[in-house]
């Protein structure tokens, strides 16, 4: 591998001479940019009745980059304990009520939808987001 900027190894590879495969990083390669990290909760509504419509909240983040930017958004559910974040995004698991979020991103802003699928009362529920510069292409 020629020389090129910075590049780290994995233990026991020589940067020198080792494969890309063998790297942790490599400036010759593009790499997240972040650009904004943010979090937040929101209480959401109870569904309406068991297995029929979430309870739902609308997050909206503004990043006005004026193109659609590469993201990550992790929130709490039902399904996991409390405490633990999932990057998944789902809105229906078959006849289940379902809760967490789905997420989208235009041009100016970032969108969080948070769902609670119980029908027993309003929930909590906890979610974190990272914008980066890199464009979803």
């Amino acid at each position: 591998m020629t020389d090129y900027g910075i590049k780290i190894s994995q233990a026991e590879n020589d940067v020198k001479t080792c494969n890309k495969e063998n790297l942790v990083f490599s400036s010759k390669y593009d790499s997240l940019k972040p650009f904004i990290v943010g979090y937040g909760e929101k209480t959401v509504a109870a569904a309406t009745a068991p297995y029929g419509p979430s309870g739902e909240e609308l997050v909206q983040i503004k990043h006005d980059l004026g193109y659609l930017p590469f993201f990550y958004v992790f929130c709490t559910s039902i399904w996991r304990s409390d405490d633990k974040f999932s990057p998944y995004a789902y809105k229906s698991i078959g006849a289940i009520s379902p809760d967490g979020g789905s997420y989208a991103v235009d041009t100016n802003y970032l969108y969080i939808h948070l769902f609670n699928g119980d029908p027993t009362g309003s929930r909590q529920i906890f979610f974190r987001y990272h914008i980066y510069y890199n464009e979803l292409s």
